[in-house]
């Protein structure tokens, strides 16, 4: 399922990511595969579009916090405490310990 509610004009890679960042928040990384076998059925992704995809990763996670702490007054500020960064964070340093190579 996409969301399109932020639709714009954008990097094709950075869509995809947004895929590939949901996967790990929901610990599904066996879905990423067959989507992007399935994805590549429609449309080209390029090499560089494929070594793009962590970096977009990284971005999807400050953007949401970026949101999030943006839109405090809205979702009450109770819900950014510490077990909020802590949760946050911690997939952000896995990520970039796993998949941000030099």
């Amino acid at each position: 399922m996409f969301d399109f509610d932020c639709g714009r004009f954008g990097w094709r890679a950075y869509d995809i990511a947004v895929y590939r960042w949901a996967l790990q928040i929901r610990n599904l990384p066996q879905n990423w595969q067959p989507f992007l076998d399935a994805y590549r059925e429609r449309r080209e992704l390029r090499e560089v579009d494929l070594d793009a995809l962590p970096w977009f990763v990284a971005a999807r996670h400050l953007w949401l916090l970026g949101l999030h702490t943006a839109n405090a007054e809205f979702l009450g500020r109770g819900v950014l405490g510490d077990s909020y960064w802590d949760f946050w964070l911690k997939l952000v340093r896995e990520w970039e310990a796993k998949e941000l190579k030099d």
